[in-house]
């Protein structure tokens, strides 16, 4: 690629190669419009057929057919208008995944769309990968937006979809920037496939090791099988493993924000990180961010937990858990649980605890918003290994968890790659060399 360009002129999307032009969508398409839902809505689906696209099989740059619908192939022929072709940009200008962006592989064979899904066929102007390209880059997302800025309901109609502007390159350069950015896309579904392949690795570790565990020593110091099990929570493990309650191996106690109103902010804006349920679910292993601080009268009305905390959401999300790397101040939606060391491994109890999030979800109340509390929390049994044992456990695991971040990381590194060569290739600034 050469980011050498010797002439360039100014555009509504800015500054574009002189031999590239700037167009509407009503010029570079054959097509522009959707389907509708069949009469009798989710009842006119049936096991096999024909595939009907909705909003939620479409994702950005991809498609997702695990749960797509299907109609038969009367009522196919009867939305005869919004047929499906191979090559077709199909986007969502509906509800809350309006804008979201895939096309059509070359292989795909026959299928349909409903109203919330408008199908962009491109003509000899533009190649149907590099517009779904565009209308997921920054300039096209942006387009979309604007049209929906001061609306009371989110939604494009096929008009403004027309008067949308796409940058034109020359056909043959459309197709090397497609088959640029396809390549990193390729790349980050491999990530992807990584990732689940590592998840499913983790979870079947820890059934295991929470359920057979990693046995005992022999004389020679050779780990050998454990033998002989009991039955605890409905689950079969090591007779040598003590059934304690939570309570019993650490001190649990659970958060507090006192003052009404809440978003009083003579309460906000010191150097006292305030976590929220939300950081706390988004974390890996540790809290590593935090989305508000308190002030020293914020801390009156709170409650501060040590390094080495494990915290864990008991409203709305129920039972997700890290462990805190810094002093801390936590609401009552959260509880901390600080684990006796001389009986307890924190790490070791911060994946146990994640082996109990349905069980502790099931118990939650069913009010408008899900909760738990201590009453439950504290009486939780658990099936406490040897110390050594918990070690091994938790080393184990947090090997796992050290290659899912890594592999974590190496997703974020190439999406940003990829939004970086979008800005550059979509606008010309980085050219793709043609075969000569």
């Amino acid at each position: 690629m050469s980011n050498l360009v010797e002439s360039l002129k100014q555009t509504a999307l800015g500054k574009i190669p002189t031999e590239w032009s700037l167009k509407k969508f009503e010029d570079c398409t054959d097509k522009v419009g959707s389907g509708v839902t069949p009469k009798g809505g989710s009842k006119a689906y049936v096991e096999s057929g024909i595939p009907l696209l909705r909003s939620q099989n479409i994702l950005s740059g991809k498609l997702k057919l695990a749960d797509v619908a299907f109609i038969t192939q009367a009522q196919h022929d009867k939305m005869k208008g919004s047929k499906l072709k191979a090559g077709d940009v199909l986007l969502n200008i509906t509800g809350a995944s309006i804008g979201r962006c895939a096309v059509l592989p070359d292989n795909f064979d026959e299928g349909n769309v409903n109203q919330h899904v408008c199908i962009i066929r491109t003509n000899e102007l533009l190649v149907p990968s590099y517009c779904g390209f565009f209308l997921n880059s920054a300039m096209g997302q942006k387009q979309i937006w604007n049209l929906q800025a001061g609306g009371n309901r989110e939604g494009l109609n096929f008009q403004q979809i027309k008067s949308f502007s796409i940058i034109v390159p020359p056909r043959e350069e459309q197709q090397k920037i497609a088959e640029v950015l396809s390549t990193v896309d390729q790349k980050i579904d491999l990530i992807d496939q990584k990732i689940a392949e590592t998840q499913k690795l983790k979870t079947g570790l820890m059934q295991k090791l929470f359920s057979e565990g990693v046995g005992v020593q022999d004389e020679e110091g050779n780990w050998q099988p454990h033998t002989e099990f009991q039955v605890a929570s409905d689950v079969n493990v090591p007779a040598c493993w003590n059934l304690m309650s939570l309570e019993n191996i650490a001190t649990v106690e659970r958060g507090k924000f006192s003052a009404r109103p809440r978003n009083d902010p003579k309460y906000y804006g010191g150097d006292i990180p305030f976590v929220q349920t939300g950081d706390v679910v988004n974390a890996a292993t540790y809290i590593e961010t935090y989305s508000q601080t308190l002030n020293d009268l914020g801390l009156t009305v709170s409650k501060m937990f040590p390094v080495g905390t494990i915290l864990i959401t008991i409203a709305a999300n129920i039972g997700d858990v890290a462990i805190t790397k810094y002093p801390l101040a936590c609401p009552d939606s959260l509880v901390g649980i600080q684990a006796n060391e001389s009986k307890c491994n924190v790490h070791w109890l911060f994946y146990f605890l994640q082996t109990q999030k349905s069980e502790l979800d099931s118990k939650a109340t069913k009010s408008a918003q899900k909760n738990i509390n201590l009453q439950v929390l504290k009486p939780l049994t658990v099936y406490l290994p040897p110390l050594e044992e918990q070690s091994i456990i938790a080393e184990t695991l947090s090997t796992v968890d050290e290659k899912l971040a890594l592999l974590e990381k190496q997703k974020v590194e190439t999406q940003q790659l990829k939004k970086g060569l979008m800005q550059k290739l979509l606008t010309g600034e980085w050219r793709v060399p043609l075969d000569s």
